[in-house]
């Protein structure tokens, strides 16, 4: 491949990522202030720009939950838990949510997955 096309490849790669990453911080900044709805639209744009960004995983299926949208908070935490398993604040939102549906064996089951062990990261 031409080293010019590498290169260039490259930096795409880590304009995609920056832009991914403000798309993260500008959703941390709506969700603070209150606006779920634009929260989970810079959410979704990050994710859209980078599927593997955890703190985008995590932080819509926290926006969706406060929202009361239950199903896709659920979805969203899951797959943050797929990409790390040792996120406690994922099981936390994802057992919240179960618990609001009603269903309790997942919220159980959720709940004995939560130990010392895991990591804890996010302010819920």
């Amino acid at each position: 491949m031409c080293p010019a096309l590498v290169l260039c490849s490259l930096l795409m790669g880590l304009t995609r990522q920056d832009d991914a990453n403000s798309a993260l911080e500008a959703g941390t900044q709506k969700h603070q202030a209150g606006d779920l709805k634009g929260a989970i639209d810079c959410y979704t744009k990050a994710l859209e720009l980078d599927p593997t960004n955890l703190k985008a995983w995590a932080y819509r299926a926290a926006a969706k939950a406060d929202l009361g949208q239950l199903a896709g908070a659920i979805e969203d935490a899951s797959k943050a838990i797929e990409l790390d398993p040792t996120l406690a604040d994922c099981y936390l939102t994802r057992m919240r949510c179960r618990a609001r549906l009603p269903d309790y064996p997942g919220c159980i089951a959720d709940c004995d997955k939560i130990d010392s062990k895991l990591t804890v990261w996010m302010t819920t």
